[in-house]
């Protein structure tokens, strides 16, 4: 499998939400999986920062799994997986040094985020305070096993939770705290008074010429930026966080040679392709070079989206779903990070340009348009858009929205939630199609994968986003979540009867059968659950590890875990079918890793 099958460390663009099943493997066998990204909204990251979590098994490395929420709680899976062979105590280690430890700036802002970050942990994890200056003084004598670092050293905080080890790492500008004092009580998910909802930020300056080798430093006044503290040098980087960039860089000199400008690279052929025309790959990794301080590259990026990204000239159809989660998403997700105001207009050309998906009898919009026509239609040979598709526009549109005062494309993409959530549901749960003449449910598979799974995600987020409004029409987002992972319980959580016993989300199809096939983009679900259950989500009063969807979260991220480990290339297949007592259907191909 791993010699007839290779990979590439580029995003791959063209997948689409149809396709499940690569082609079989010559003699049977499990079918590589096709690798389809999702946006991770930098937008999150100005409400709180990020965790990275990195988790092992035995000695491997390649286990690395990133999870950030608005709460900074993370998921560590069990120590010990019943019925596997692994070594016993695997360990999580908790690494903070690339959104905020890293950044070594000397000024009073950068230390008042530092601050509220590492207190934010503390409340979290029962950290030791943080000490300041004008705190630590002359210390007192210690053991040469217990003197502290020097100033600037990596300092690693051992904090035992469930079991585990989670190691945090930073790179302190005092010197490290001293040690910790008794534990506060458990932390208890509660509701807590709702932040002030996201700023629109002061007006821009005026777009003025965006000339491809202007400065983009970005606009030091616009409230809430974090654009220039978000770039960490080469020198502050771990040796881990150098061989990520080693990484990108070489991917990302294989498009330049091969694919400049074009949504795709073909690796092997070293050709191109274009899904839709708008430089996919090179939108998509404007903020990860922001991130990870490749200036020089992101200037050359930049230059290609001031003289050739022009939506309206594009001769090609674009989906609405992905053009907005790829392309919008990565305009706005760069802009906030660098306050540099053409991608903020690019983003605004491009949703004026899909605006008429909306001229529906409905309100429920087409799922593609051209451009440059403004010609709209739903999938070819239906009537029909994906569930997922029209309910996973919101954030990005909302945002926009928000930051130039155009209340517009709020409204549209609002009501198309509110139309969504006033059709009947079984156990709050979705169909994936949705007729865009009547604008109510087509009888389908119940499912949280392809087609219907960032339906339930963004319902949570779209509460998040309005700041945990508590007016109405906000708040039923929160409730419609909550009542969609009860349904979620009711109907589609079962567990496999192999070894593994894996807990895993099954399918209700449209006859009513049961599928015991789970989508890898259900994997979205534990992030999902758990930032539910930090952020208010029903139960409250009840302490964090002991929340239900907590405890769901953890055992859907084993199963998810194990997927990867079952395969060869350890990258996990796009669907996956487990071991069950109920009958299947002979037309339906199975791998079952447990």
């Amino acid at each position: 499998m791993a010699e007839k099958y290779q990979t590439s460390p580029l995003p791959i663009h063209h997948q689409s939400r149809t396709s499940g099943w690569d082609e079989q493997q010559p003699g049977g066998g499990c079918p590589m999986p096709r690798v389809r990204f999702r946006r991770v909204a930098a937008l999150l990251l100005l409400a709180g920062g990020a965790l990275v979590v990195s988790q092992y098994g035995g000695a491997a490395d390649e286990n690395a799994t990133a999870i950030p929420n608005l709460a900074g709680h993370v998921i560590d899976r069990e120590s010990t997986a019943k019925g596997t062979k692994r070594p016993e105590g695997l360990a999580a280690e908790l690494e903070l040094d690339n959104v905020l430890g890293s950044l070594h700036k000397d000024n009073d802002e950068f230390e008042q985020k530092r601050t509220a970050l590492y207190e934010k942990l503390q409340r979290s994890l029962d950290l030791p305070p943080l000490a300041s200056p004008a705190e630590t003084g002359t210390p007192a004598p210690a053991p040469p096993s217990a003197l502290p670092p020097p100033p600037g050293e990596p300092t690693d905080v051992q904090v035992p939770v469930r079991g585990s080890t989670l190691k945090l790492t930073s790179k302190p500008l005092v010197p490290p705290p001293p040690p910790p004092a008794p534990p506060p009580p458990p932390l208890v998910a509660t509701a807590v008074p709702p932040p002030p909802p996201l700023a629109t930020t002061p007006p821009p300056p005026p777009p003025g010429d965006h000339d491809a080798g202007a400065a983009f430093s970005g606009n030091p006044q616009r409230a809430g930026g974090v654009g220039s503290q978000l770039q960490p040098t080469e020198a502050s980087q771990t040796e881990r966080q150098k061989a990520v960039v080693a990484a990108f860089r070489h991917a990302w000199k294989g498009y330049k040679a091969s694919a400049w400008g074009r949504d795709e690279l073909h690796p092997v052929s070293k050709s191109a392709e274009d899904w839709f025309g708008l430089g996919l790959t090179l939108v998509d990794g404007l903020d990860t070079m922001w991130l990870m301080g490749m200036r020089e590259e992101f200037a050359e990026a930049r230059a290609w989206i001031a003289t050739d990204f022009h939506p309206a000239k594009t001769r090609k159809d674009v989906n609405l779903f992905e053009t907005t989660i790829r392309v919008v998403g990565g305009l706005l997700s760069t802009y906030a990070l660098s306050t540099d105001r053409l991608f903020l207009d690019k983003a605004v050309e491009l949703v004026r340009s899909m605006e008429p998906v909306f001229n529906t009898k409905s309100g429920i919009p087409y799922s593609d348009v051209n451009p440059s026509t403004g010609r709209v239609h739903p999938p070819q040979g239906s009537r029909d858009s994906s569930t997922s598709e029209v309910t996973s526009i919101q954030l990005e549109w909302k945002w926009l929205s928000q930051e130039i005062k155009e209340p517009k494309w709020a409204e549209l993409t609002q009501r198309v939630s509110e139309l969504v959530d006033a059709l009947p549901k079984q156990d709050s749960l979705v169909p994936f199609y949705i007729n865009v003449d009547t604008g109510r449910f087509s009888k389908t598979t119940l499912t949280l994968g392809a087609r219907a799974d960032s339906y339930y995600e963004y319902l949570l987020k779209q509460w998040l986003l309005s700041g945990k409004s508590s007016k109405p029409k906000e708040l039923r987002f929160l409730k419609a979540y909550e009542e969609a992972m009860q349904g979620v319980r009711r109907k589609l959580i079962k567990k496999s009867t192999g070894a593994l016993q894996l807990t895993y989300v099954g399918e209700i199809m449209s006859g009513g059968g049961w599928d015991p096939k789970m989508d890898h983009l259900v994997c979205f679900l534990p992030g999902t659950l758990a930032l539910g259950a930090s952020q208010g989500a029903a139960p409250v009063g009840v302490a964090l590890e002991q929340h239900p969807d907590m405890i769901l979260a953890k055992e859907l991220m084993r199963t998810c875990y194990e997927g990867y480990q079952a395969m060869a290339a350890k990258l996990a297949p796009e669907i996956w079918r487990f071991k069950t007592s109920v009958r299947l259907p002979a037309r339906l191909p199975t791998c079952t890793p447990a």
